[in-house]
């Protein structure tokens, strides 16, 4: 519920629900209100996290979950690797206030970070290579689950891959020589969705650029008979 002190005016919610992938996660320390698509987890009747967004909470991920026993909210932080008091349970048809905060409790502060907030320099040296690799796999697996689910007519649903693959492609540069053969595949397979735009074709095959650019940059380093 809203609670308006002014004049009327028309909120408009708009989705794609069942068939967009969730968002990749919070970017900045506005918070904004989330919830689960589907039902999360009926037999325990709560979601989490990961039923929210698809990639990986990050350092300084805070989750606000209205308790009204206290008529005030529980906060939940990611530090480090791990949840603060505990991984958030959110009940089943509640939504959650999210945001990426600037944490003093994290190992990486001053972090360069990408379009999804993903950190991608922590201080001196890189993220984890695995730890990249797992976050764009898990990614890449949701989108080739949900693609064959887009209606024919659904552009919004190719529209939020689009913006997804968009979104980790600094990711997907980073560890490109492990990431390379699932993007492009993936980008075949939205390019050839009848649902897909010009726009978004357009779209795709910049970030189809920007993938094969990284991988000629590295392809020297893999294959020593490469033509330079």
């Amino acid at each position: 519920m809203l609670d308006n002190p002014g004049p009327d005016y028309q909120l408009t919610f708009v989705g794609c629900e069942p068939t967009c992938p969730p968002p990749c996660g919070p970017t900045n320390s506005d918070f904004i209100l989330v919830g689960a698509i589907g039902i999360g987890n009926p037999i325990r009747q709560v979601s989490y996290y990961s039923n929210l967004f698809s990639c990986p909470p990050v350092c300084g991920t805070e989750v606000l979950t209205w308790n009204a026993a206290i008529s005030d909210f529980n906060i939940f932080d990611f530090v480090n690797d791990h949840w603060i008091p505990s991984e958030p349970a959110i009940p089943l048809g509640q939504s959650v206030f999210v945001a990426l905060l600037d944490n003093t409790n994290c190992c990486c502060k001053d972090c360069t970070t990408n379009a999804s907030g993903q950190c991608t320099i922590r201080g001196d040296c890189e993220m984890n290579p695995v730890e990249i690799v797992t976050a764009v796999g898990g990614v890449l697996s949701l989108i080739t689950q949900i693609l064959p689910l887009v209606g024919v007519k659904n552009m919004d649903a190719i529209g939020a891959i689009v913006k997804t693959l968009t979104d980790i492609a600094p990711l997907i540069t980073n560890q490109i020589g492990a990431t390379y053969t699932g993007v492009k595949n993936i980008i075949d397979s939205v390019g050839a969705h009848p649902a897909t735009t010009a726009d978004q074709m357009i779209a795709l095959k910049a970030f189809d650029k920007m993938v094969d650019d990284a991988w000629d940059a590295i392809e020297g380093q893999i294959d020593p008979d490469a033509t330079a």
